[in-house]
């Protein structure tokens, strides 16, 4: 398809991107599948690069690739470098306390454009923890980034080929990768979301109608090009309210995906009546800053979130930091993009090089900050190192027994009695009552990994990759044959299991799951969750300093917004004479409220999990509870 590299309809393309993305991270309109205006802007980058690329006015001698490098850092590192300066400059002079002992690694793989590779370790895009991470968002412009270091090379390649033999390749660069991301999703979400094999086929979706002469398109009516674009822009609004989180990309995408690359390959047909829509100044606007505000937003928004009071219930507050988004973004457009883009386009100055290394070397100068904690000390209060050490806690038992089979406690002493069965709200207790069973001479075994519930592996919900397959058939099996286990407590995050479209298959997995270990000869505990602190928890931290009037939680408003589960579990241990319920509720609160804040320690991690100090006093009363 040929056509000059820049058109309005695209510019209101990415404003119509950018919009999706920042309405799904501002929580308004309910817009829960903006998170896929991302997908839309890898199309258009696959196409945009695939045009200038494959043009014959394009230069394919060293130093013609090393123009195109050069241009893509220009327009791409100024303003992104000056957003990671300035979001690791309000961590340290305001003394936000979140992730500081993890940041520095998080800043050198966000100025090193690799966070995407990292990021699948850590827990995933979707999780409530992702609004404590303000640089999360760059693993798209990782994405970005390794896509335009290896296409050029695909792109020479394909000039080799026959008009044919490109559409062709190119197709096969498309089915390999969509085959690649339908078996990473299933096996493992994380990677699939973040890495470029998974994404590569929507990059070339876009390089596919650069290349391709669209005759197909330009036979059809204009009655028929408009009831095509209709119909694009109805399944891109449709995906963008109605899409769901991970596994993800998944075949929705796919819909996504062909919908936008109808509405780039039609526009130029009389009826095209959507791209004429999308070339209305107000959207290429948007589209013109979309980068700028895709750099900015997100960082206000976690700010804002654990900052702000009543920020998560709010509309009106959230939709001012989405205007603060688009005003800040305006003036990165204006002040560093735009005047730095120009950079690409004159001939080469030794003195450019000034810039990005100043730049990079003030980045380097932060991670060395951020990871000494003599260093840091001198920035934040001593109320976010002490935050920092828990975090560093946390982190460590996690990375020891995110895993079936990891005891804790006395590990040299009699075989433990007690399993711990669960995603990481049964791990968090393992914090506690590690310390305490060391303490008594005792151990227990947990059975844990992140969002793996524990439940019967012959009832899989359609949101529980292989590996959480694997984890409930390798637990129930060891479960029923260990001998030396007789009491078995479930615990997880229950309200994101007993609600919603699978409520009922995973009600009666729990059901069957609790038989099959009274069966084998067990008692079992269901412990609901901890009261959900939201974002009172890290409101609590940032404000402590001042107050700590932020640092409780209404016990009744928390029961009452966890009912529906508390419920569920109860009828479950009024039903089986084997099946007992401990309530953390009882440990954490009083009659009147629960405590976020207890005798100088933090207790809540974030606004659903433990520090060590919040797992002990659970581990308190847990212990005697169980008869250990």
């Amino acid at each position: 398809m040929s056509g000059r590299l820049h058109r309005p309809d695209l510019d209101g393309l990415r404003g119509i991107a950018v919009l999706a993305v920042l309405f799904f991270h501002f929580d308004l309109l309910g817009m829960r599948g903006g998170f896929t205006g991302v997908d839309i802007f890898f199309v258009l980058s696959g196409f945009l690069m695939t045009q200038m690329l494959m043009s014959e006015r394009f230069d394919w001698s060293l130093p013609g690739i090393g123009r195109f490098y050069r241009k893509r850092l220009w327009r791409i590192a100024p303003a992104y470098y000056v957003v990671l300066l300035g979001v690791a400059g309000f961590i340290l002079f305001t003394g936000w306390p979140f992730g500081l002992g993890t940041f520095w690694k998080v800043l050198l793989q966000s100025a090193t454009f690799s966070l995407n590779i990292f990021a699948p370790s850590d827990s995933g895009y979707f999780a409530g923890s992702a609004h404590l991470k303000p640089l999360l968002h760059t693993w798209s412009l990782g994405v970005e980034m390794q896509f335009y270091l290896i296409w050029p090379l695909i792109c020479l390649g394909l000039l080799k080929l026959s008009p044919k033999g490109r559409v062709i390749a190119m197709g096969a660069i498309i089915l390999l990768s969509l085959v690649a991301s339908a078996i990473l999703t299933v096996k493992d979400a994380n990677v699939a979301y973040y890495s470029l094999p998974t994404r590569l086929w929507q990059f070339a979706l876009g390089g596919l109608i650069a290349i391709t002469p669209l005759t197909v398109i330009d036979g059809l009516s204009r009655r028929a090009v408009l009831l095509g674009q209709l119909f694009s822009a109805a399944a891109i609004v449709t995906v963008l309210f109605l899409a769901k989180g991970q596994p993800w990309p998944r075949e929705v995408a796919l819909l996504l995906c062909l919908a936008t690359v109808f509405l780039m390959a039609s526009s130029h047909k009389e009826g095209a009546l959507v791209s004429a829509m999308l070339s209305l100044r107000p959207l290429r606007f948007l589209g013109e800053i979309s980068y700028s505000a895709y750099l900015v937003h997100w960082p206000i928004a976690v700010f804002a979130y654990t900052i702000m009071a009543d920020y998560s219930e709010n509309a009106l507050i959230r939709f001012v930091f989405l205007i603060a988004s688009f005003t800040l973004a305006w003036a990165l457009y204006v002040m560093i993009e735009q005047p730095f883009r120009k950079c690409g386009k004159r001939s080469f100055a030794l003195r450019e090089v000034a810039l990005p290394a100043t730049l990079l070397s003030l980045v380097a100068l932060g991670a060395l900050v951020f990871s000494s904690p003599a260093y840091l000390a001198y920035f934040v209060p001593q109320t976010s190192m002490q935050i920092s050490d828990l975090d560093k806690e946390y982190r460590a038992f996690k990375q020891s027994c995110n895993r079936t089979g990891c005891l804790i406690g006395d590990v040299s002493g009699l075989a433990p009695s007690v399993a711990i069965w669960g995603d990481s709200h049964a791990r968090h207790f393992g914090l506690g009552l590690d310390g305490v069973l060391k303490s008594q001479g005792k151990a227990m075994v947990l059975q844990t990994r992140s969002a793996c519930p524990s439940y019967a592996p012959e009832f899989r919900a359609s949101r529980f990759d292989e590996k959480c397959q694997q984890q409930a058939e390798k637990t129930l099996s060891w479960l029923e044959n260990e001998q030396t286990i007789d009491q078995v407590v479930l615990a997880s995050r229950w309200d994101m299991y007993l609600r919603g479209a699978e409520q009922l298959l995973f009600k009666n997995s729990l059901a069957a799951l609790v038989e099959k270990l009274g069966a084998a000869g067990k008692k079992v505990v269901l412990v609901p969750q901890v009261p959900l602190a939201g974002s009172a928890s890290e409101r609590c931290k940032f404000t402590l300093s001042g107050s700590v009037a932020n640092c409780f939680l209404a016990r009744k408003s928390a029961a009452d917004s966890q009912a529906e589960e508390r419920s569920i579990l109860s009828a479950l241990a009024a039903n089986y004479e084997h099946v007992w319920l401990f309530d953390p509720f009882d440990s954490l609160c009083n009659e009147e409220a629960c405590a976020l804040f207890r005798d100088g320690q933090f207790i809540y991690r974030d606004g659903n999990h433990l520090y060590s100090n919040g797992s002990r006093i659970i581990a308190d009363d847990l212990l005697p509870f169980l008869g250990v």
